[in-house]
């Protein structure tokens, strides 16, 4: 993928899982998000093993077990808006705001069009 290094769609446990083994939306749209925003995606979490999920404090449903989910790190205000608005062009509508990352998903199990904060 033109904006990413395929190592940020790891588990980052050294697992071996991947989302380029997934039929997924999720890096398509994560794309197409970059690309609006016209700002560097730095992606602090994408799939997650069971293991590494639970050990990173994930709920058991988490969306980045399913490989559907994406954390951005967010370093000012101003970027925040750009990776908002671009994620909202996408099928990624699911962002949660925290401090210094935006989560966003595209989960199929889950509701859709919602934003909440950490």
């Amino acid at each position: 993928m033109k904006h990413f290094h395929k190592s940020e769609f790891f588990c980052p446990c050294g697992c071996g899982k991947n989302i380029n083994d997934l039929d997924t939306i999720a890096l398509e749209d994560i794309q197409t998000a970059r690309k609006i925003a016209s700002v560097p995606f730095i992606i602090t979490s994408s799939i997650r093993c069971p293991e590494h999920n639970a050990a990173v404090g994930g709920s058991k449903y988490s969306s980045h077990l399913g490989g559907y989910a994406f954390d951005i790190h967010c370093a000012s205000p101003s970027d925040r808006m750009k990776i908002i608005k671009a994620l909202l062009c996408t099928r990624l509508n699911r962002i949660g705001i925290g401090s210094n990352f935006i989560h966003c998903d595209c989960d199929p199990g889950k509701p859709k069009n919602l934003i909440w904060v950490y």
